[in-house]
């Protein structure tokens, strides 16, 4: 059926298909159980009327004014919602609601996801890095299996005759947090108590800390007590005041360095070092 003056004011019932040539004027409802379809557009004003898409209807063509209903049919609909929280915030489900916190945050260049608070995992594979630690203060518990990729590394060396910088591949795949250092000389003849030198040190991003045994006199009759610094990491004392001091520094993800200091004419000595 073809209809050329589409001016209807009471009811058009049809059986097969009706084809309005020109604009359809609508002053009450207009229902179909097969849809609508057409190439002709529908204009602001349809909004003044009742359409209405009965059973499995569709509608083709252009359309403006508004819609209403679920969506669930509708295709080639791309959203242009603004994604919530701050930016690299990461999106989740707040009951029922798109949401984002700076709190929960993904850094694409880098690779890493960022979180305030408390992660809870069955289990964890990888590094675990960041600025806070396990406090004694509180309770904690793995309760599943953790496995870091390097948890430590380790190595030895021997120390130098001249003052001079080395660096050290520590291979532990991430920038370490502690680093340990351990030096030791010779045992020496302790008729006289002539001491055994050691070191023991460690490097943070505090600085160094170390404690050793000084050898500061050719013959010694009396007890010689440890010292303490807060300077290098590791000192070995091969003679009466002769001896290497070592300052850990430029500590990063591949390498770190040992700047040595060489005090009298040092004779080459045995150190490890722990990187964790």
């Amino acid at each position: 059926m073809q209809i050329f003056d589409p001016s209807i004011t009471g009811s058009l019932v049809a059986t097969g298909s009706i084809t309005f040539i020109g604009n359809m004027i609508l002053t009450g409802s207009l229902t179909s159980s097969q849809g609508f379809f057409g190439t002709a557009s529908w204009a602001d004003n349809v909004s003044t009327a009742s359409l209405a898409l009965a059973g499995s209807g569709s509608f083709s063509g252009s359309f403006s004014g508004s819609f209403f209903g679920n969506g669930s049919e509708l295709t080639g609909i791309t959203a242009t919602s603004a994604p919530a929280g701050q930016d690299k915030s990461i999106q989740f489900n707040d009951a029922g609601s798109t949401s984002g916190s700076g709190n929960f945050t993904f850094h694409k260049t880098t690779d890493i996801v960022s979180v305030t608070g408390s992660v809870i995992a069955t289990s964890f594979t990888g590094s675990l890095l960041g600025t806070a630690s396990l406090a004694t203060s509180a309770s904690y518990a793995l309760t599943a299996s953790f496995s870091p990729v390097e948890s430590s590394t380790s190595g030895v060396g021997v120390t130098p005759t001249a003052t001079q910088t080395d660096t050290v591949t520590h291979g532990l795949g991430r920038t370490p947090v502690k680093i340990r250092i351990y030096g030791a000389s010779q045992f020496t003849n302790n008729a006289s108590a002539v001491p055994t030198p050691f070191s023991i040190g460690t490097w943070t991003s505090s600085g160094n800390r170390c404690i050793y045994q000084p050898y500061n006199t050719a013959a010694i009759t009396t007890a010689q007590a440890a010292a303490t610094s807060t300077t290098f990491a590791v000192r070995v004392d091969t003679a009466a005041n002769v001896f290497v001091t070592g300052i850990i520094q430029n500590v990063g993800a591949t390498t770190f360095q040992i700047a040595w200091t060489e005090t009298g004419a040092a004779v080459a000595r045995v150190y490890m070092w722990e990187a964790e």
